[in-house]
């Protein structure tokens, strides 16, 4: 699912793609197409200007991946060649002029797509000798990272993609869940299938230095890996409920970390505020805990979990100020929660209850837009201005609906041992 300001598009296993023209959000307009192809699509990414999707598929007789340039016409769009074993992973450079496509037999294949319309095959690389579902992109576009689930993760130099040359190979611990640059580009963080995270310095790409972080003792999968902003602090979530927080320090070896105490069950969502100083945490014991990561060293949990929710949290998401947190869940329900006070988050807003879980939540950048995905392919839009003005201006709608302030004698009353003041000033 991505959400812009005007437009939601949404891909699911039925090989459907869904897009909604935005322009008025209380009448969304719907403009869906069919994708070709007789297969599931297992991989999807969005160009960075967000004109052009790549959709991967895997079947028997499929194994395509489709370009689709612009989902105000659909119909403009190229497959390109077959990619054996199916397309398991796809991923676009950041000035979007390069398309890497991670194959089930180990192939990385590169494509020029600045014609979308007449896509060009750059190379074939080898990724592994399995899967290759995760890839990313160094900041600068020169790197690509990928990464097989046969546990090796291999660099190439594209800075040249019809010529890519590959800097180095390197074994992980475990087969490659996911993949992540820091912000800055010179440090990669891989989870694994047993539970490891391990962070290798790629400042010189030939030889990347491998920093295996300490990870959960029952070593299960990692479900969740994020950065903060800063790119100085790395959380995981593991599907064993071990939380991990890591204090990256400027020069590897040295770190820190903590287990986050609190969850009771399988983590499956992490998310850093945008400011970096609040970390909340979802899980399948149906609670969210937030905790305070301003302290490098020394994260400490804010306030009672949050317990609102009756089932799994799938998905948890900042607001762009970061003084709201949108959680949805397996209830059905997603809610609203006002963390201007992270220590005493209130549940200002609770969706009605939908037939299926609520799996996926996704905010318009710089819009009060909000997306939510259930479990049975439906998408709903809510508007959250009025919510937001609520909130922003509580006194004001306040006191325009009871028509005053307190007076002297009810303050009296109500805040006794209080120094009056008009709650209401004209």
């Amino acid at each position: 699912m991505r959400l812009t300001a005007n437009q939601l598009d949404v891909l699911g296993e039925s090989h459907r793609l869904d897009t909604w023209d935005l322009g008025n959000p209380s009448q969304p307009r719907h403009t869906g197409q069919q994708l070709g192809g007789a297969a599931w699509s297992t991989a999807a990414a969005m160009s960075p200007d967000l004109h052009m999707l790549a959709t991967g598929n895997t079947g028997s007789t499929d194994n395509t991946v489709v370009l689709w340039r612009d989902q105000r016409d659909i119909r403009d769009r190229a497959a390109l060649d077959p990619i054996g074993a199916g397309a398991w992973a796809v991923t676009f450079s950041p000035d979007g002029h390069t398309l890497a496509v991670g194959g089930g037999d180990g192939s990385v294949v590169l494509w020029d797509v600045q014609a979308p319309d007449r896509p060009r095959r750059l190379a074939q690389l080898t990724g592994g000798t399995t899967y290759v579902d995760a890839m990313a992109f160094a900041p600068d576009g020169t790197t690509l990272a990928t990464g097989s689930t046969d546990a090796t993760i291999t660099l190439w130099d594209t800075r040249d993609p019809e010529h890519p040359r590959e800097i180095s190979r390197v074994t992980a611990p475990a087969g490659v869940r996911t993949l992540a640059f820091q912000p800055g580009g010179h440090r990669l963080a891989d989870g694994d299938g047993d539970g490891g995270v391990t962070v290798w310095d790629v400042t010189d790409p030939a030889q990347p230095v491998r920093y295996e972080l300490s990870h959960s003792a029952a070593r299960e999968a990692v479900g969740a890996l994020a950065f903060s902003p800063d790119g100085r602090q790395l959380a995981s979530g593991g599907v064993d409920g071990t939380v991990t927080l890591y204090a990256l320090h400027a020069a590897l070896p040295h770190y820190d970390f903590q287990q986050l105490p609190g969850h009771t069950a399988g983590v499956d969502t992490v998310a850093f505020s945008p400011d970096g100083h609040t970390l909340a945490v979802g899980s399948s014991d149906a609670s969210i805990i937030l905790y305070d990561t301003t302290k490098l060293h020394d994260a400490q949990q804010l306030g009672q979990p949050l317990t609102q929710h009756a089932s799994w949290v799938r998905s948890v998401v900042f607001s762009p100020d970061g003084h709201m947190l949108i959680s949805g869940s397996n209830d059905g329900t997603f809610i609203i929660w006002d963390t201007t006070d992270r220590t005493q988050p209130q549940a200002i807003s609770t969706s009605d209850r939908y037939p299926s879980s609520v799996v996926a939540l996704a905010l318009a950048p710089g819009g009060p837009l909000l997306a939510s995905a259930d479990q049975d392919g439906t998408v709903r839009l809510t508007d959250l201005s009025a919510l937001d003005d609520l909130r922003t201006h509580a006194v004001d709608r306040a006191c325009a609906r009871v028509g005053q302030g307190l007076s002297r004698t009810d303050w009296s009353r109500y805040l006794p041992g209080q120094a009056y003041r008009d709650t209401c000033p004209s």
